[in-house]
């Protein structure tokens, strides 16, 4: 979402509020000279420009929050090459500057990850869903061959950092924050020569193919 988008909520509460203001101010002074009725009539209309440019401020910090909830972050890109049938070489850069192989036996290839989601109002401060890449394998379309045929499986060690998901247990405030930790899997079609996306969200995993 473009960071303007809220913007305009924000400066039409902020001269709705500088309005109200200034009918508080005359109000006063016709109070002060025993203009009752136009007291009232000002006081009353600066009442509702303060109800508007409330209500306009928690429209744009809406709009924030559901910019927040829905937006994606590229966790790796994927390339994938046929060896042979039902056997592919996986290539994944999560952007760290190490390319990882893994060999994938199947018609498809899966990832699967931790993920942390932070309640609603965690997310306007900025906190966005985290992620730790978990497992990458192969997955055939025939469920008798998933039975049967070789399987493969690997674990992608992720490089050694500050561990939230060891943190969020340690300390009860970091919990209190938290909405959900749960795991998440995707899995796509393998096609030689292509390339994919994987992007997490706050509702898991998503590997699309890139056009």
């Amino acid at each position: 979402m473009n960071e303007l988008i809220p913007f305009p909520f924000f400066a039409v509460a902020g001269f709705l509020l500088i309005m109200s203001f200034s009918f508080l101010y005359y109000g006063f002074k016709a109070l002060k000279n025993k203009q009752f009725f136009g007291w009232l009539n000002r006081h009353l209309f600066a009442t509702l420009l303060i109800l508007s440019g409330t209500l306009l401020t928690f429209v744009g910090i809406s709009v924030i929050g559901y910019d927040s909830l829905t937006k994606e972050q590229l966790a790796a890109k994927i390339h994938v090459e046929k060896l042979a049938p039902q056997d592919y070489l996986v290539s994944l850069d999560s952007g760290n500057g190490l390319i990882r192989k893994y060999e994938i036996l199947g018609d498809q290839f899966y990832i699967d990850a931790k993920i942390i989601k932070w309640h609603y109002f965690s997310n306007m401060l900025g906190f966005e869903t985290i992620y730790k890449l978990d497992r990458i394998g192969g997955r055939y379309n025939s469920f008798e061959q998933e039975k049967s045929k070789p399987r493969s499986l690997f674990k992608l060690e992720e490089p050694a950092s500050l561990d939230l998901f060891k943190l969020q247990e340690k300390y009860r405030f970091l919990q209190n924050l938290l909405d959900a930790k749960y795991g998440s899997a995707s899995f796509i079609e393998a096609k030689d020569n292509t390339d994919y996306r994987l992007l997490v969200s706050t509702t898991g995993l998503l590997i699309r193919e890139m056009q």
